[in-house]
């Protein structure tokens, strides 16, 4: 379970107590009766015997639930999706005590490491001693986050949930466990407020990926058994009387850059770059593209002083009758009159003096008789045409 013992957040450059309950209140009628983020949540997990549900809340659901809806979702081709390791973040706080953790001592982790993989994190879900090793920290900076939030809004707890949800931002809770709790079923997933005289067994942190006018529904991390296959719903009453925190991130989406250097008839992306943030798009291709470089990355979701960033296709048929997919970057929304693929992120539009940051550029050349777009940290475009700056990227 969570530590005992919450500190108190006085963290300069994070919201306070009622901020998000604020900015609820505000939006409250245009608030759907219900949001369902489920079908992007991580598979359900077990933490066994362990006090490890913060890292998994804030790693494993949370993190992943982004990875998911932006494709760069990690074990994306195996037989089972993987997600995040969650003894990545509990193993450097525990130190080999399983005394708990605090969704703060995760988020922080997260902000100034990223977190690994599980396909790459060989230590497994219950190993709280062996720390990561040098490769593994190198591999979980592709999934940094760019800042966080923790409120403790108390009675406005449930507009704050629905406020997130709503704007498709899933959160962590952290709650009292009492008997209704423990007992949830699935015949009766709903959790209820407790009744006089019991008692708490502790705090438990929980990922919530929906809501409806019932309650707010999280998944728990002790396995399929729990619940409704691993799920339960908090009554609202619940939730605005004994929830006591409410964090939410923005996270961090690498942007990198592939090249498929082959030339058949058959691959639409011979001799022509992709840079995207979503690169199971890439996995999924039926092109033969090879991983280049991580240009630097994009932020998830929109702040001061970004851009949105779209990616696009444009078909440029060739004089034997076959065609090439030119995939390329915009700020267009429209893509200058070509495909819409998905919009990839928010860039900064100028340097910033509180993060480091990298210019990026794009780029055109012409090879084999048709034109590829590439994006490149070099204002001279690596000896090509440069077209224009686009941003900048956090490093």
């Amino acid at each position: 379970m969570i530590a005992s013992l919450l500190r108190r957040l006085t963290l300069a450059g994070f919201m306070l107590a009622g901020t998000i309950a604020g900015c609820a209140s505000t939006a409250a009628a245009a608030l759907p009766p219900s949001v369902d983020l489920s079908n992007l949540a991580p598979p359900v997990g077990d933490q066994g015997s362990l006090h490890s549900d913060a890292a998994w809340a804030v790693g494993y659901y949370l993190r992943g639930w982004y990875a998911q809806r932006d494709r760069y979702y990690p074990g994306y081709l195996a037989p089972q999706p993987q997600s995040y390791a969650p003894m990545y973040t509990y193993a450097q706080i525990a130190q080999g005590h399983d005394n708990g953790s605090t969704l703060q001592q995760n988020l922080d982790i997260l902000k100034a490491q990223g977190i690994d993989s599980r396909t790459d994190y060989t230590q497994g879900d219950l190993d709280f001693t062996s720390q990561p090793t040098t490769a593994e920290r190198a591999h979980a900076a592709s999934a940094k986050i760019y800042s966080y939030d923790i409120v403790q809004p108390g009675t406005a707890m449930q507009k704050s949930i629905e406020f997130k949800l709503a704007g498709s931002d899933p959160v962590v809770l952290t709650i009292p466990v009492y008997p209704e709790f423990t007992h949830a079923s699935a015949n009766q997933p709903l959790v209820t407020s407790p009744t006089s005289g019991e008692d708490s067994r502790g705090l438990r942190a929980v990922a919530a990926f929906k809501y409806d006018t019932k309650g707010v529904w999280i998944e728990n991390s002790q396995g399929t058994g729990y619940g409704l296959n691993g799920w339960a719903e908090l009554s609202w009453d619940f939730v605005n009387h004994y929830a006591s925190q409410m964090a939410s991130i923005v996270p961090l989406s690498p942007l990198e850059r592939f090249y498929d250097g082959s030339f058949s008839v058959f691959d639409r992306g011979s001799k022509t770059h992709w840079v995207t943030a979503h690169v199971n798009d890439v996995d999924d291709s039926w092109d033969a593209y090879n991983y280049e470089s991580t240009l630097g990355s994009l932020l998830a979701s929109p702040q001061p002083g970004t851009a949105p960033l779209y990616g696009c296709e444009a078909d440029e048929t060739l004089s034997n009758g076959n065609y090439i997919q030119d995939h390329y970057l915009s700020l267009s929304s429209a893509c200058e009159g070509h495909t819409v693929l998905r919009p990839e992120g928010y860039l900064y539009t100028g340097p910033q003096s509180s993060v480091p940051t990298v210019q990026i550029y794009r780029c055109y050349h012409t090879v084999d008789g048709h034109g590829d777009h590439f994006v490149s940290t070099d204002p001279h475009c690596e000896g090509y045409t440069t077209e224009a700056s686009l941003g900048y990227l956090h490093t």
